[in-house]
């Protein structure tokens, strides 16, 4: 149950930073996805049942405090924890592991937002993919790979609970 609350307290701390400091570690204006970093430990290590819970949980929040499309946040976020608790389903959990789910989960997000909220039609196809959702993918993607290079990545060779 503690445990249960220390996840919750540090997903809502995470999603603070998404708001606040990913503005000022943006490049070119394009910001890294912190919840989608979050999201894909917590599928991998959780399953898929609970990172769409937990996807859910962050995308309604992060909404909520940002003033951003309702729902969209939560429908994005909940794909991501989908994805990467279908990816760790019952196996050992890995550095290829975490490497593809986030990845997937990157890219889905990312299509998610800039192509179902953001109003494209004005600005054509390919505009928002080069600008927003290929950087912004591969910024996420540097940016998980920096943390699990981290001696704070410990989710590595747990096995999956459930």
């Amino acid at each position: 149950m503690i445990l249960h609350l220390l996840h919750l307290l540090i997903g809502v701390i995470i999603v603070v930073l998404q708001i606040t400091l990913a503005n000022y570690i943006a490049i070119f204006s394009v910001k890294p996805d912190l919840i989608v970093i979050f999201l894909v430990v917590r599928g991998l290590i959780s399953g898929s049942t609970a990172g769409v819970i937990w996807g859910f949980t962050l995308g309604f929040l992060a909404d909520a405090v940002s003033g951003g499309l309702t729902g969209m946040g939560s429908l994005a976020y909940c794909v991501a924890g989908f994805i990467a608790g279908r990816v760790g389903a019952g196996k050992m959990i890995g550095r290829v592991h975490y490497m593809f789910a986030l990845a997937v989960s990157s890219v889905v997000v990312n299509l998610i937002f800039y192509y179902f909220g953001e109003p494209w039609r004005e600005q054509g196809l390919l505009m928002p993919l080069l600008k927003h959702t290929i950087p912004g993918i591969l910024y996420t993607y540097g940016l998980g790979m920096v943390w699990m290079m981290s001696p704070f990545c410990r989710f590595l060779a747990e096995r999956r609970r459930g």
